[in-house]
């Protein structure tokens, strides 16, 4: 389904990938070109702005693939997510009493949590 926009990203040989806005609604669709990547040997980041719906990456992604991916609304309750991340997310409900999906992203430098 996707092969063809996959061999053009391989064929420029990336450090990473970007997966576009195809999250919320659209995000089956990120979680199986996360997996196609991956397939087709992508090691790189890949940078997925926009989080797929809770539990697709989980159902799609091998565990073993589900690394090395940057978004900016991160699922800060799964079991893969970095320590710093977490608790800057926790401070967050705990302060604003919502959940910070969307916001920590943006307040969080991503390089100095992977």
């Amino acid at each position: 389904m996707l092969a063809p926009f996959i061999a053009r990203v391989l064929g420029k040989h990336p450090d990473v990938a970007a997966t576009g806005s195809m999250g919320g609604n659209m995000g089956g669709l990120c979680a199986q070109l996360i997996k196609q990547l991956r397939q087709a040997g992508f090691r790189g980041l890949i940078r997925a702005p926009v989080q797929p719906p809770p539990g697709a990456t989980e159902e799609v992604v091998p565990e073993q693939w589900r690394t090395q991916i940057v978004a900016i609304d991160i699922d800060w309750e799964a079991p893969i997510v970095n320590d710093a991340y977490r608790d800057l997310c926790c401070s967050y409900m705990k302060k604003h009493n919502a959940a910070p999906l969307g916001v920590a992203g943006l307040m969080c430098n991503h390089e100095a949590l992977l």
